[in-house]
C-alpha cells in the first residue's frame, strides 16, 4: 500500500548537506516496499512502522556517494540495533514526493566510523 509519511525534512538536509530541496513529502510507495520486503524482509518486518520517526526526526544525514541519487537519514531507534538508515530520493517527483528507496538498521560502530570519517553531518535542530 502506497504510504506517506509527512513532510522530508528537506530544511534539515539542506542546512546539513548545503543543498536547496524544495518542500514535498515523503513517500514509500508499493514498489519500493516490495523491494525492501524481498531484499531485507527481517527488516522490513522489524523496522518499517519506525522509517516514519527517522524521517521526523533525523539525527544524522549523509549524502550517499555510492547511490549518487539518495540521501540517508540516520535515527536513532533503540534496542540492539539502536540506529535506523532511511534512504530518501534527492529529487522530488512530479507530485512533489521524495521517494524512500531503501532502510535498514545501522549499528553503532558504522555511525561512528562515519562520523569519524565526515561522512556523517549532525541534524542542527532549531
Amino acid at each position: 500500500m502506497e504510504a506517506d509519511l509527512g513532510p522530508c525534512p528537506v530544511g534539515h538536509i539542506n542546512k546539513a548537506l548545503d543543498l536547496d530541496l524544495e518542500p514535498g513529502t515523503a513517500h514509500f510507495s508499493e514498489r519500493a516496499q516490495r523491494h525492501v520486503a524481498q531484499k531485507r524482509p527481517g527488516d522490513y518486518n522489524s523496522y518499517a512502522a519506525k522509517i516514519a520517526n527517522v524521517i521526523s526526526n533525523p539525527i544524522y544525514v549523509r549524502d550517499d556517494f555510492a547511490n549518487a541519487d539518495n540521501i540517508e537519514l540516520i535515527g536513532y531507534v533503540g534496542g540492539d540495533v539502536e540506529f535506523l538508515l532511511v534512504a530518501i530520493r534527492k529529487a522530488a517527483d512530479d507530485n512533489g514526493n521524495y521517494g524512500i528507496a531503501s532502510f535498514y538498521p545501522v549499528s553503532r560502530k558504522k555511525v561512528d566510523t562515519r562520523l569519524e570519517a565526515g561522512q556523517l553531518k549532525r541534524v542542527i535542530k532549531t
